[in-house]
């Protein structure tokens, strides 16, 4: 049986702050180009989400070095929060009802101490609700990431609060 690669792309903004809807409608992951190291201490960063979804959750979270195979929802080496799921690994995780929606602001904290396992924290502008993930990797580089589904979603990096 033959293998067949269906290459994706995404757009980015000219003032790098924006990653924008796939070239067809597949999804896509954009990787932020700076990562955090193990002993980075508490690092934020937070995301826009487009007002469009196209009618698939966006997601937010990081992906290692070793993450070398995207898949429709992660894949080993790599810790999201849709709206209402966390994938560990690829792996979903129980539910927890819609967190986030389209057009939120959502800030993503990463804390990783020397020794310690990662912890990743969302919360969404003007809620007063957090999510945690913990047990993230104690070695190597994180780097944030998104997921696009289709044309119509897109992230954009804002000021953290």
């Amino acid at each position: 049986m033959q293998r067949t690669e269906l290459l994706v792309s995404a757009s980015l903004s000219s003032d790098r702050l924006t990653v924008t809807g796939t070239s067809n409608d597949a999804w896509a992951w954009a990787r932020c180009e700076r990562g955090f190291h193990p002993a980075c201490g508490a690092v934020k960063w937070a995301v826009k989400l487009s007002k469009e979804h196209g009618g698939f959750a966006h997601m937010v979270g990081v992906v290692s070095d070793e993450c070398t195979q995207y898949t429709a929802y992660g894949s080993k080496k790599s810790w999201f929060f849709s709206p209402c799921f966390a994938f560990v690994e690829g792996e979903r995780q129980g539910g927890y009802g819609d967190f986030f929606f389209a057009g939120n602001v959502v800030t993503v904290q990463l804390e990783r101490r020397h020794g310690h396992d990662g912890v990743m924290r969302v919360q969404v502008a003007g809620k007063a609700l957090v999510r945690d993930m913990t047990g993230l990797p104690r070695d190597g580089m994180l780097y944030p990431a998104v997921r696009l589904d289709g044309k119509k979603q897109s992230y954009t990096m804002v000021a953290a609060p």
